[in-house]
């Protein structure tokens, strides 16, 4: 049902790992997904792939702030050794501030000069630079405006789950290193659209339009599309909700009797009508199917 469509949609569905270093030395790694929008270098993602840009700003400050504390208590000649540990030892330093941070779009050479994030929505889009090595010439084509999806359409969801991504940092060059990088491959997962969800940030009231799947996105599809059978875009992959079933069975695990509580899992993505807002906020240009 969805061959052709996916093959028009791979064309410009690509990985993104995401290398994280903290002020405790702890590296992790995650893979999300990403679609090339344009000739000019714009890519989509989720919001929360990209959110730990504007935790890495927000940290540096504070880690400098520290660092100019900690340097004005080493250097006071009045205080004692043992009155400096005290001083320090009142400061605050967090061990998961994040020290280092990158992004790898699917090939080695390619930079961010801009990014921007909206929480609520769940989406993020970034400028790149040298995006001409991936050789994507087809480009995502997003629903119509002002057209309803049906309840009960086919849909699928792409991306690239099942990859475990080794990354550590070397101190020497201070850059990642990724060792056995594993060959990334899309898995495709079709469900049907089943409902329409409303988030609000209860800060600031703002909402936002999620779209509703019947199968779960899987980890490492976060920011890939959620197309029709004609490659149209609906949504962004966004989060999984488990629901609760009501049916709670009582198995025999040992000796034990355990209760079971049963779920079902169900795709959440970000939708049209949001991407499309979010695209006019920042002038991204995009192509519109007929």
């Amino acid at each position: 049902m969805f061959s052709k469509a996916y093959a028009e949609v791979s064309k410009y569905t690509r990985p993104l790992i995401v290398l994280k270093r903290q002020e405790n030395g702890e590296v992790t790694s995650g893979v999300a997904t990403f679609m090339l929008l344009n000739k000019e270098g714009w890519a989509l993602t989720a919001g929360h792939a990209m959110i730990d840009a504007a935790v890495k700003d927000k940290d540096a400050k504070e880690r400098d702030a520290y660092q100019k504390q900690f340097d004005a208590i080493q250097n006071d000649t009045t205080l004692s050794p043992g009155k400096k540990r005290h001083e320090i030892g009142k400061l605050r330093k967090n061990f998961q501030w994040i020290t280092h941070l990158s992004y790898w779009w699917a090939a080695d050479g390619i930079n961010v000069t801009q990014i921007h994030i909206d929480p609520v929505r769940d989406l993020a889009v970034a400028k790149l630079t040298g995006a001409d090595v991936l050789g994507i010439a087809t480009f995502p084509q997003f629903a119509p405006a002002n057209v309803e999806l049906l309840s009960g359409t086919s849909l699928c969801r792409l991306g690239f789950p099942f990859h475990t991504v080794n990354g550590r940092f070397d101190d020497a060059s201070q850059q990642f290193k990724i060792d056995n990088m594993p060959q990334l491959a899309m898995f495709p997962n079709e469900g049907i659209h089943t409902r329409i969800m409303l988030a609000v940030d209860q800060t600031t009231q703002k909402q936002a339009k999620f779209l509703e799947t019947s199968s779960p996105g899987l980890r490492g599809q976060s920011g890939g599309p959620i197309f029709d059978v004609n490659g149209r875009v609906w949504a962004v992959q966004s989060k999984t909700l488990s629901l609760q079933l009501g049916f709670a069975p009582i198995v025999k695990q040992g000796n034990r009797q355990v209760v079971e509580h049963q779920f079902m899992h169900i795709g959440v993505g970000s939708h049209i009508d949001e991407i499309r807002a979010f695209f006019g906020e920042f002038k991204v240009p995009f192509e519109s199917a007929p």
